[in-house]
């Protein structure tokens, strides 16, 4: 830790990172590079090997920490080579679009969770979140209901919604 503190206190001294007054996360030192192009500099010598890792762990720091956003922290388990766990924050940035009447924002956000190729029940969690939202925009989502209808357990969340959309 000491070492690693003097790399970084010379970074900050030949103005390649800059402190951040004030950090997101209480108690926690935070830091940035100075410039988007240092930064880029800076990942494009890591190995895809190591890009992943970084993810997974920075991820995990920040969900401990209590980062409060999930579309962060799908990023962070997507890249991190983890599309189940990043499936599940997409699912839960969904439904926080649903809550606040974002329903573009909640389609997106299934369709990114979609396309991590979630497991059967996140999947149908997530075309539920869009058979709902579609539904609220007038927009007809045929596939994903009758994909539910036929598929989640009969009496779910994602079969009742798939059957309010199918029939509706």
């Amino acid at each position: 830790p000491a070492a690693v503190a003097e790399w970084l206190a010379m970074l900050v001294e030949q103005e390649v990172l800059v402190v951040r007054p004030d950090g997101r996360f209480p108690g926690e030192g935070e830091l940035a590079f100075r410039h988007a192009l240092l930064r880029e500099g800076a990942y494009a010598t890591l190995t895809p090997a190591d890009e992943r890792l970084a993810h997974r762990l920075s991820g995990e720091w920040l969900e401990h920490h209590g980062e409060a956003d999930p579309m962060v922290l799908a990023g962070h388990a997507q890249r991190g080579g983890d599309p189940a766990r990043a499936a599940g924050f997409y699912l839960r940035a969904a439904e926080q679009a649903v809550h606040i009447v974002d329903n573009e924002g909640a389609i997106a956000r299934a369709n990114l969770g979609l396309g991590c190729d979630p497991p059967p029940e996140l999947r149908f969690a997530l075309l539920g979140i869009r058979c709902h939202a579609s539904h609220r925009l007038q927009r007809h989502a045929l596939a994903d209901a009758e994909e539910l209808v036929r598929s989640a357990p009969r009496g779910s969340a994602g079969w009742v919604q798939g059957m309010i959309s199918y029939l509706l």
